[in-house]
């Protein structure tokens, strides 16, 4: 029997993990009940009492148990039923159960929220967390009734939670009945699983890195290589909070950077140089600016469903550069063994690793949108170092070799 080689059993460790986080994250009874039944009338039986609704697109049908129907009219719009729950980061999670059965749900509606359950997280202030989760269960087209139950995660920084029943599209139709919101706790055999499970992932990515790290004292584009690595690492498990203000503090350095070069090149010659103040000058005070009213936990669906429309944003740009860099290095790296079947297949798989990772992050998710973009960067990577290499473009071989060799760190490009 031929022995398979190092690549090969790398793969299939990695295949191997991703089956194994699959069938645990599959598994029932993954949370247990702490409270049951925390929001008020979630049966109707108080018709909508406790309830906010748009006007005139929601009703009651009575019986046991009564039937919440939302209806949109044929030229399309939102309806939706919405309760606020206080206080939701008593417990670690929260577990929403109910009996849907709709019609027409997203019909005709360019919007990417057809119909369902969306959750909005507000902090201390009254303003939404915007990367908290927040979308539930997803309901689209036609279906008699069917049972959804699912477990949303809480944090300790939100301070209230506004569930909303809605359906959108033209002549839309949703039916709810035996609503069920109760306090939960993740169980701890499911606990432990997501501490063995993040164990077992930090061994595989040292032991498929260890190829690269060992030429990293060597070569200058092993040490690049490994940069962009570990970027790609630290940004797919960086929590939410962080990586928004790390992308807003970029945002506005960049945005005075570019409107201070804008002022600079549209300046007369003559005044570009930066005048000096005079001493006995003093400027005016500016004027107090009105303070900034947070928005209250009560805005409506459609807002909501603005916010989500689809469209590519700088992070995800970033997928695609990072990921475009880090493979062009790497085929540079192995040049010299070639083994480019193995660098493909790993680039393929670690594309879509990297998205998946974000499963044991609460403020992150699995995005198949980002995940497109990383296949595409290592694509488009491998791609440019193929077509340069095969060109021949001047220089790219000698600095690729120099590389390799480690001549780049002694002497520099030349």
């Amino acid at each position: 029997m031929a022995r398979l080689p190092g690549y090969a059993w790398k793969l299939a460790a990695l295949a191997a993990a991703l089956a194994v986080n699959l069938a645990i994250f599959a598994l029932p009874d993954q949370s247990r009940t702490v409270e049951a039944f925390i929001l008020p009338n979630l049966d109707f039986s108080q018709a909508t009492t406790h309830w906010q609704a748009a006007t005139g697109s929601a009703r009651l049908i009575p019986g046991a148990p009564p039937i919440a129907v939302l209806d949109t009219p044929p030229e399309g719009g939102v309806s939706y039923i919405s309760q606020l729950l206080m206080e939701p980061r008593r417990f670690s999670h929260l577990r929403f159960a109910f009996d849907a059965r709709f019609r027409n749900a997203g019909t005709g509606s360019r919007r990417n929220l057809p119909g369902g359950l969306v959750v909005r997280s507000f902090d201390e202030r009254g303003q939404r967390i915007r990367y908290w989760p927040y979308r539930v269960v997803s309901l689209e087209g036609d279906s008699d009734w069917r049972h959804f139950d699912t477990v949303l995660p809480t944090g300790p920084e939100i301070r209230a939670m506004r569930l909303y029943f809605y359906v959108s599209g033209k002549d839309a139709h949703l039916e709810l009945r035996n609503l069920e919101v109760d306090g939960a706790a993740a169980a701890p055999w499911y606990r432990a699983s997501r501490l063995a499970l993040i164990a077992m992932w930090a061994a595989i990515g040292a032991w498929c890195s260890w190829p690269l790290l060992r030429r990293v004292r060597h070569k200058l584009s092993a040490k690049v290589s490994v940069v962009l690595g570990a970027t790609i690492i630290f940004g797919t498990l960086l929590p939410q909070p962080w990586l928004a203000a790390a992308v807003r503090a970029t945002d506005m350095i960049a945005y005075h950077l570019d409107a201070k070069v804008e002022a600079w090149l549209a300046a007369p010659e003559t005044v570009r140089e930066t005048p000096k103040k005079s001493p006995a000058v003093t400027e005016a005070a500016p004027p107090p600016q009105p303070a900034i009213v947070a928005p209250p936990p009560t805005v409506g669906m459609v807002a909501l469903m603005d916010e989500t429309m689809w469209g590519l944003d700088s992070q995800q740009i970033a997928h695609f550069v990072l990921f475009l860099l880090f493979s062009a290095s790497l085929f540079v790296v192995f040049r010299d063994d070639r083994p480019w079947p193995w660098i493909a297949l790993t680039l393929l798989l670690l594309a879509g690793v990297a998205e998946y990772l974000q499963v044991f992050l609460i403020t992150r998710s699995v995005d198949i949108v980002d995940g497109g973009l990383n296949l595409a960067g290592a694509v488009a990577g491998g791609a440019v170092f193929a077509l340069l290499n095969a060109l021949g473009v001047r220089g790219f071989r000698t600095v690729a070799a120099r590389f390799r060799s480690g001549a780049v760190d002694r002497e520099g490009l030349p």
